[in-house]
């Protein structure tokens, strides 16, 4: 009993298997119970992250959302003023 000799891989060998493999994920997924219903809750809650100072919405919801680091909160002790004082201070605003 001799071993089949395996094909080399090359470029459009390995496009057949991917449009193959596509193709059968494309038909296949639908008939999945609760896939659907997966899909649309992931992308139902959209990520709100930064990237290079940017804000970045992803709605596949896969990234890591933003959280602000504690005390980073500039605008805190503005807060802490009642309105005539802050017109007061800042006239402005």
């Amino acid at each position: 009993m001799s071993a089949k000799p395996i094909a080399p891989l090359t470029r459009r060998s390995l496009l057949k298997r991917m449009v193959a493999a596509t193709s059968l994920l494309a038909v296949g997924l639908p008939r999945i119970p609760g896939a659907a219903a997966l899909a649309l809750t992931r992308a139902a809650r959209p990520v709100v992250s930064f990237h290079m100072d940017q804000p970045y919405v992803d709605l596949s919801g896969t990234a890591k959302p933003y959280l602000p680091p504690l005390g980073s909160r500039s605008a805190s002790p503005l807060g802490a003023l009642d309105a005539q004082e802050l017109k007061m201070r800042h006239p402005y605003l």
